[in-house]
């Protein structure tokens, strides 16, 4: 009787144990970052009603109106990594004489400053579709990292995308 649950039970954990290496090797993992879930959903929510449909598609093709907020003098400016948490990316915000944000190659450690958001909301801020505390409030970002650097990058993007008209 035993010896046949072990014949059931080898097929069923064969196939589960193949499903899953099928799925990493195909890119189907998926990463997460601690509050990442609720922005991935919120994302989601608010692309339902497409808020970021109004984005001039014109624009396409130039650069970033949010590298180009970024760009803007501050004298506060605190390097920062963003955590796209719909496609589990992580991008290196470089603060040389002009800001770029290039993929990060190593991982990230609990020192690392990190804005969780979508690179949908990014570009509604930079062209001002939707101010920072719009974003916060609709959870559509979260930042993780020291609660001094968290204030100084919520500081920074307070005053660079303030409140829309």
């Amino acid at each position: 009787m035993k010896f046949s649950y072990l014949l059931l039970a080898l097929p069923i954990a064969t196939t589960y144990g193949y499903a899953c290496g099928l799925h990493q090797t195909a890119g189907f993992n998926f990463i997460t970052e601690p509050g990442s879930l609720a922005v991935f959903e919120n994302v989601i929510e608010m692309r339902k009603t497409d808020p970021f449909a109004a984005i001039d598609l014109q624009q396409l093709g130039r650069p970033s109106p949010f590298i180009n907020a970024l760009n803007q003098p501050y004298n506060n400016k605190i390097a920062f990594t963003i955590f796209e948490a719909i496609k589990g990316h992580y991008n290196e915000v470089d603060l040389a004489a002009q800001i770029t944000i290039e993929p990060r190659e190593t991982g990230i450690t609990e020192n690392d400053l990190l804005l969780i958001t979508d690179s949908g909301v990014l570009d509604a801020l930079g062209y001002h579709r939707l101010s920072w505390q719009q974003a916060k409030a609709l959870g559509l970002v979260k930042i993780n990292g020291k609660t001094i650097e968290s204030e100084k990058l919520d500081q920074w993007f307070t005053v660079m995308f303030p409140a829309t008209r």
